[in-house]
């Protein structure tokens, strides 16, 4: 009997656990279990409670195996069933949705099963999901790469009340939220568009959906010189805030805004 084959992008959701009943079926009924270590970072902790739930080898799959050498791959789930597990949700990034297009392509289609992921949790800040504006991300800055993208557009969504969900860089271990903070702050002391002040309230979302979870809200000065733990940390600039997320803040973090 011919062995039928598969792709299968299963978002694992936030945390160690968050992976679905569906997505762990999936996970458990596969010829090989790959875990996207590029496009977040990865502890053994989650390897080691991966394997455990599955009850299978997870393998790390690393740039290279997710977009230069993806075709092999995709060529191979003709004959095996192949799990892709993402953190988070699967089409939230680019590199998977290139796998997806490519797979397709190649004549392979491919199952998506979604996840959690930070943007699902931005409601634990007590701001509404439904006034935050375009997301965006601040990269390690170079001396040849200095973007200023997110800064502006922060400012736009700011100029209309929305608020901001900022991610951070992924590489090189993560970005600490006083690292992005003090990238912040430095342009604002160049292009002074009132973007950023040292006033302003910023909340810290760490490690959403582990064991350790936390999440802060403190004034920009004062996360520049806090240590917020290990990755992976977002950071969410709160826009115009109304009668209702105020009530909501003062439930969750007993202060006033």
């Amino acid at each position: 009997m011919r062995k039928m084959g598969g792709l299968y992008l299963v978002g694992i959701g936030l945390g160690e656990k968050g992976i679905s009943v569906k997505g762990l079926e999936i996970a458990r009924k596969s010829d090989m279990v790959l875990l996207d270590s590029y496009t977040n970072v990865i502890d053994e902790n989650k390897v080691k409670t991966l394997s455990g739930l599955i009850g299978k080898e997870v393998r790390l799959a690393d740039r290279t195996s997710l977009e230069e050498n993806i075709d092999p791959l995709i060529e191979e789930s003709k004959k095996k069933r192949i799990c892709i597990l993402v953190p988070g949700d699967p089409l939230l990034g680019t590199t998977h949705i290139s796998i997806v297009v490519r797979a397709r392509e190649l004549g392979v289609k491919c199952e998506v099963i979604p996840g959690a992921s930070i943007f699902s949790s931005i409601g634990l800040t007590g701001l509404s999901p439904y006034k935050f504006g375009r997301t965006v991300t601040i990269p390690h800055l170079e001396k040849s790469f200095k973007p200023r993208s997110f800064y502006y557009q922060i400012k736009l969504n700011k100029d209309v009340g929305l608020h901001t969900l900022v991610l951070l860089d992924t590489e090189r271990g993560g970005m600490s939220p006083s690292v992005a903070v003090t990238i912040l702050d430095e342009i604002e002391n160049e292009e002074r568009l009132g973007v950023v002040s040292n006033s302003d309230l910023i909340f810290v979302l760490s490690r959403i959906g582990e064991e350790n979870q936390h999440i802060c809200l403190d004034r920009l000065e004062s996360v520049i010189s806090k240590e917020f733990g290990p990755p992976p940390h977002s950071l969410v600039l709160p826009g115009k805030i109304d009668e209702v997320e105020r009530e909501m803040i003062k439930a969750l973090f007993g202060v006033e805004v």
